[in-house]
């Protein structure tokens, strides 16, 4: 449908945390559970309440719904588009660098984006080393990838319009990497984007509207 793809420039996730939230997370990160634990597993060891971390986590997944609009960041397709419109659980809170591999940046709200369970599976992203080298902090890593809240997209990757493909922008490798690792340019990327740019430039808002309308426009050709 109509509406169902965008180009998503950046995004700037700003969220509240309370002070009691803060020290769960600082109490977390330090302790010596693995990043499977301090996410999902169980905490009582450590004197926490588990509710109050998944609270947190359900906190921040609203958070990125309402900032996201309802797409994914990498693909660019609306949630309901790539997995189904009662897919709700196929919309996956995603660590942009793993937590598997930079467990201190596990609750860092830059690190978190909501992604389709397509572009965060085990076939694309999934664990994916996604940084260079570690800088002092967060903002200063280098990062692999496109960065949703640290980058600009279109310094990087340029919608061809007529193939549907991204083209590079100077070859630069944080482009190439996102297209590679994401599979933007893959057959089925490709031939949806132009489906919904052609909704856009012929106004219309199904297939089938297009189809009918195209078919009209070559018919009255001949």
């Amino acid at each position: 449908m109509r509406g169902d793809f965008k180009e998503i420039e950046s995004f700037n996730f700003k969220i509240y945390l309370s002070r009691k939230e803060r020290k769960l997370i600082n109490a977390l990160i330090r302790s010596d559970l693995e990043h499977s634990q301090i996410w999902d597993g169980s905490i009582s060891s450590l004197g926490l309440i588990r509710k109050e971390r998944d609270d947190l986590k359900n906190k921040i997944k609203q958070h990125l719904l309402k900032l996201q609009d309802g797409f994914c960041p990498y693909c660019g397709f609306k949630f309901s588009y790539r997995v189904g419109e009662a897919g709700d659980r196929n919309i996956q809170r995603e660590h942009i660098a793993p937590k598997s591999e930079y467990k201190i940046y596990t609750f860092t709200t830059r690190n978190l984006v909501l992604a389709c369970s397509i572009c965060n599976g085990s076939d694309y992203k999934s664990n994916s080393d996604t940084i260079n080298q570690l800088g002092d902090t967060y903002r200063n890593c280098d990062f692999k990838l496109i960065h949703p809240y640290l980058d600009k997209r279109s310094e990087h990757l340029k919608l061809n319009h007529n193939t549907g493909a991204y083209d590079l922008i100077d070859g630069k490798p944080k482009g190439k990497f996102t297209v590679d690792l994401f599979g933007l340019n893959e057959r089925f990327h490709r031939e949806n984007r132009l489906i919904h740019l052609n909704y856009e430039k012929y106004n219309v808002n199904s297939f089938e509207e297009l189809i009918c309308l195209l078919s009209s426009q070559n018919h009255s050709v001949k």
